[in-house]
C-alpha cells in the first residue's frame, strides 16, 4: 500500500497541477527513485480516462545509449516516435498531449 503522502501528491498532480482530462495523452516519464509516486499517478491517468505513456529512466541506459547508436539509428528513432504522435492526431485520438516529469535528486 502505498504512503498516504504520496498518493495526495499524485492527486496533485494530476487533478489539479496538471489538471489531466479523459482522452488525454500524458508522457509519463521517471526516474525509478520516483517509481511509488509514478505509479500512483499512473492508476490516476487510468481512472481518468487518459492514456499514459510509461517511460522509466534508468541509471546507464541513456549514457549507453547514445554512446552506441549509431547516428542513422538515433535520426530513425526520433522520426518514428514523432510519427506515432502524428498518426495519433490525425486519427483523432489526441486532444492534449501533456508531459510531466518526475525525478528525485539522486545520490
Amino acid at each position: 500500500m502505498a504512503d498516504p503522502r504520496v498518493k495526495r501528491l499524485a492527486d496533485i498532480l494530476v487533478n489539479y497541477s496538471i489538471k489531466i482530462k479523459k482522452g488525454d495523452l500524458i508522457d509519463l516519464h521517471f526516474e525509478v527513485d520516483a517509481k511509488e509516486l509514478a505509479l500512483e499517478c499512473y492508476k490516476l491517468i487510468l481512472k481518468k480516462g487518459a492514456y499514459p505513456v510509461v517511460n522509466a529512466s534508468v541509471p546507464g541506459f541513456a549514457y549507453t545509449y547514445y554512446k552506441n547508436a549509431s547516428g542513422e539509428y538515433l535520426k530513425m528513432f526520433n522520426h518514428k516516435e514523432f510519427q506515432t504522435y502524428e498518426e495519433a492526431l490525425e486519427d483523432g485520438l489526441l486532444f492534449a498531449i501533456k508531459q510531466f516529469h518526475l525525478y528525485t535528486k539522486s545520490e
